[in-house]
């Protein structure tokens, strides 16, 4: 059994969740709508540093001040940068300044940044609840679901061709796929509260 000093290594799951969490980078933003609400409502947009597939999570403060309530509680002085202070009136529904909402977004952009660059440092604990936070696995579905389209469309093409009389002519001729739109927006599990482009 280890020690509280000692590190106890991290699963296989964990090390492949940090690495695809490794490869994201965050940006969060005040909901346009609920900036004139007493409670306002934060855009975690996501985005895929290698594919620039992204998505957006949307959530309240409250969220984001679990998260870092578990991560100073797992790993006490890991975090460098300032947590933005709960204000009392957000509670009691009164809406914030815009400075106060300004101050907030930068100083959760700051944070997230750097807990994203900290994640080897932290435990297993920590790195599931981080993954689940940023939405990877809403990343892990449009990956998968976007390679099936591609496979779906080449076939198409494929077929298309090998199809076509005198080995392929010059006319450029769309492609449908079933269940397959170029514009639409990949499908996401139900229920999830994010968007994928």
């Amino acid at each position: 059994m280890a020690t509280k000093e000692e590190k106890v290594p991290l699963s296989a799951e964990s090390l492949t969740m940090i690495q695809q969490l490794g490869d994201l980078s965050a940006l969060i933003s005040t909901s346009p709508e609920s900036k004139s609400t007493g409670h306002p409502e934060y855009k975690l947009t996501v985005t895929d540093k290698k594919t620039l597939q992204s998505y957006e999570v949307a959530d309240r403060f409250d969220a984001f001040r679990k998260v870092k309530k578990i991560v100073e509680t797992e790993s006490k002085g890991l975090m460098v940068a300032k947590f933005p202070k709960t204000f009392a009136k957000s509670s009691l529904g009164v809406k914030l300044s815009k400075s106060e909402l300004a101050s907030r977004e930068t100083q959760l952009n700051n944070y997230v940044a750097e807990m994203l660059t900290k994640l080897d440092q932290m435990n297993e604990k920590e790195v599931r609840l981080i993954a689940d936070f940023m939405g990877l696995k809403h990343l892990n579905v449009a990956s998968k679901t976007a390679g099936r389209a591609a496979k779906k469309i080449e076939q198409a093409f494929i077929n298309k061709r090998a199809s076509q009389k005198g080995g392929g002519g010059t006319k450029m001729e769309e492609v449908k796929v079933e269940g397959v739109d170029g514009g639409a927006p990949v499908p996401t599990p139900s229920g999830c509260g994010c968007t994928i482009s």
